[in-house]
C-alpha cells in the first residue's frame, strides 16, 4: 500500500475485451493507493497501473508488517482511537477506488457494439 506524499498519480485500468486502458481516476497528496493488498484476503493481483501525473511525484510504501506493526503500537500506547482513524480512513480509499472501477467497467459495458 502506498500513500502519495507529493504530487499526484492517475491510476489506470484495463477496461472490457481487448487492451483497453483507460484511467479509473486519480490520487493526490494524502490518498492512498494499493489498499488491496492489505484489506483482501490471498494473494492480489493488481488491478491499476499507477502513473505520476505530476513531476517530483513522491509515494510512502506500508507492507502489511509494518501496517501490523504500526497498529500494535497504537493499540498498547493507548491511541486505539488514532488506529481506528487511519484504519477507515484508508478502508474509505479502498471502497472509493472498487467504485470506481466498477463505474468505468460499466461505462465501458453500456457503450459495448454487440
Amino acid at each position: 500500500m502506498y500513500i502519495v506524499m507529493v504530487g499526484g498519480v492517475s491510476l489506470l485500468g484495463h477496461l472490457g475485451l481487448g487492451d483497453n486502458f483507460d484511467s479509473i481516476g486519480e490520487v493526490k497528496a494524502g490518498d492512498s493507493l494499493g489498499e488491496e493488498g492489505y484489506f483482501e484476503v490471498g494473494t492480489v493481483a493488481r488491478k491499476e497501473t499507477a502513473v505520476a501525473t505530476e513531476p517530483n511525484t513522491y509515494l510512502m510504501e506500508f507492507n502489511k508488517d509494518s501496517m501490523r506493526i504500526i497498529e500494535a503500537q497504537l493499540k498498547s500506547t493507548d491511541h486505539s482511537l488514532d488506529w481506528f482513524t487511519l484504519n477507515n480512513y484508508i478502508k474509505r480509499q479502498w471502497v472509493q477506488k472498487r467504485s470506481w472501477r466498477l463505474h468505468k467497467e460499466q461505462e465501458v459495458n453500456n457503450f459495448r457494439i454487440y
